[in-house]
């Protein structure tokens, strides 16, 4: 026996076993996550909608604004 086991066994000499085992509680609605969760689908709308990323949420790459591009009407108000 190591140095370790014999220490164990000692300190568990006086622990009487049981078969009691506590219940385990069900988690409550965390509100907080609930609320992440909703800031978070808004900010993905958000940046769909202002053509930053597409419907699976992946970056939309554009080299160039849109009026900026060829074969675009330019109104520069003058």
């Amino acid at each position: 026996m190591n140095a370790h086991s014999s220490s164990r066994k000692e300190y568990n000499s006086g622990v009487v076993p049981t078969t009691h085992t506590t219940k385990p509680i069900r988690p409550k609605a965390d509100p907080h996550l609930q609320a992440a969760g909703e800031r978070v689908k808004a900010a993905a709308e958000e940046l769909e909608r202002l053509g930053i990323a597409d419907a699976d949420g992946k970056r939309v790459h554009t080299d160039l604004p849109p009026d900026m591009r060829d074969g675009v009407d330019r109104d520069f108000g003058g």
